[in-house]
């Protein structure tokens, strides 16, 4: 499963790099975010197929259509979930005695709950300088690399103490957090991220009061952060994407550190079966037990001495 899954993503982000590339490519000489036609990276897409399909009836509205679907299906999957999880691991175990018709009504109320917070992100995320994925990679980025680094910690390392693992969760947690808020207060110039150039020399004329508007933003941006900060503001620089591997590593190092600082845990009271290579030891002692195939049917003396159980069965019986 965890194979199909990774096949699927890895044509979700190709599909996806293929339509970043032919976007540049066609906008390139008249780029519809610096022309003041669109008002957000996010805006890129739908504006795509707008103007592609501007003499097709019925084509914008069909890729509408199934956007909304497949981000409602993912979202409804989601919020079903972790009603679910809350139900059935923090609320039930306390709820012994309830009954089952009130048990759904609680998770009925969990879904809404869920459902409610969803929707204030999303309109909160509107409010956002940097685009929905990025936000969305970066809040993913804080939140679970930390927590890998624990389950790294405890599978990978039999030292690990508990001080460390806490140690290390908290250390993990202040790096990502560090590294998401600078990046926001102090974004990267385009030439330090490599932004490719685009031009807005071959658009309309009719530009909009927009388009100023978002050149003196830019204009303001560029004043307030200059090209080469230098210092420790080039380390802002580094990609939303790392922000993950950087909270994972920080954890790892810390809780080791932490651990053999204050006394790392014996071999002999770790529990068989939390480490990855017990597992595998598991795997190997135990003999596979395999259904007798139609051979070793037709003939048992191929098989745990198929034939001398056949001639003590029968000495028993005539015995008997």
């Amino acid at each position: 499963a965890l194979f199909v899954n990774q096949v699927g993503l890895c044509l979700i982000v190709s599909s996806a790099a293929t339509c970043g590339i032919v976007m540049f490519a066609y906008y390139i000489k008249c780029d519809p975010l610096k022309s003041g036609r669109i008002s957000a990276p996010d805006l890129y897409m739908p504006y795509f197929v707008l103007d592609i399909f501007k003499n097709h009836p019925g084509f914008p509205g069909l890729f509408l259509a199934c956007a909304y679907s497949g981000t409602l299906s993912t979202a409804s999957t989601s919020i079903n979930a972790m009603a679910a999880v809350t139900m059935e691991d923090l609320l039930r175990p306390r709820l012994v005695h309830m009954t089952q018709k009130k048990l759904i009504l609680i998770s009925r109320g969990l879904s809404l709950l869920y459902g409610v917070g969803c929707i204030t992100v999303a309109a909160l995320s509107s409010l956002l300088d940097l685009g929905v994925l990025q936000g969305s990679f970066t809040v993913m980025g804080v939140v679970s690399g930390p927590l890998l680094g624990v389950f790294i910690l405890g599978m990978f390392f039999p030292a690990t103490n508990r001080l460390g693992a806490f140690s290390g969760i908290f250390v993990g947690y202040c790096v990502s957090l560090w590294l998401a808020v600078g990046s926001t207060l102090y974004p990267p110039s385009e030439e330090t991220m490599g932004v490719l150039p685009s031009y807005t020399g071959e658009c309309e004329l009719n530009v909009t009061l927009n388009s100023s508007t978002h050149q003196d933003q830019l204009s303001i941006s560029t004043l307030l952060h200059p090209g080469d900060p230098g210092g420790l503001l080039n380390f802002y620089s580094m990609s939303y994407l790392y922000f993950g591997a950087m909270a994972t590593s920080s954890v790892v190092l810390a809780g080791l550190i932490v651990s053999y600082a204050t006394g790392p845990t014996k071999r002999n009271n770790i529990k068989e079966g939390l480490l990855w290579w017990d597992l595998k030891k598991k795997q190997v002692d135990v003999p596979s037990e395999r259904r007798p195939g139609k051979m070793s049917r037709r003939f048992p003396c191929l098989l745990h001495n198929g034939c001398w159980d056949r001639c003590q069965a029968n000495l028993n019986n005539k015995v008997k």
